[in-house]
């Protein structure tokens, strides 16, 4: 094996465990920062996209997807492994040239509805009910 290709390999181990380290902090933190996380998560995920290939990429995110459900926090592995891949998208249409804004919009769209939407009825949890929880929480506070 070159020395390249190792290199993208222990990177990628390197930011899978990463992502799982931030899933036990998110955990023993109560889920306060899972967004910022998954942002976080996704940001380093383009980085390594562009400095490596999609290829290495998608492997890196099948296997922080594989060692976050192993840390237990089941909203926050299904809501990285539907917005890591907006890293990867947004590189490779830096990469090929694409104007990719629509693709991203749609992409992200399509997401949100299945993470808010579908996840949540399937995992229990109402996003309508929360909003307005919050919402009057914020209202009372003024």
């Amino acid at each position: 094996m070159n020395r390249e290709k190792t290199k993208q390999i222990v990177t990628g181990a390197f930011m899978a465990a990463l992502f799982g380290v931030l899933s036990v902090v998110n955990v023993y933190t109560g889920t306060m920062f899972d967004i910022i996380f998954i942002y976080l998560m996704t940001v380093a995920l383009a980085y390594y996209t562009f400095k490596f290939n999609e290829k290495m990429a998608v492997l890196v995110l099948f296997t922080s997807t594989f060692i976050l459900f192993l840390t237990g926090e089941l909203f926050f592995t299904l809501y990285s492994f539907f917005t890591l891949p907006l890293g990867i998208l947004y590189i490779y249409c830096i990469k090929k040239n694409i104007d990719g804004k629509w693709i991203l919009r749609v992409y992200s769209m399509l997401k949100n509805f299945v993470v808010l939407f579908l996840l949540n009825s399937l995992l229990g949890l109402n996003t309508f009910t929360d909003a307005k929880d919050i919402y009057y929480s914020i209202v009372g506070l003024f």
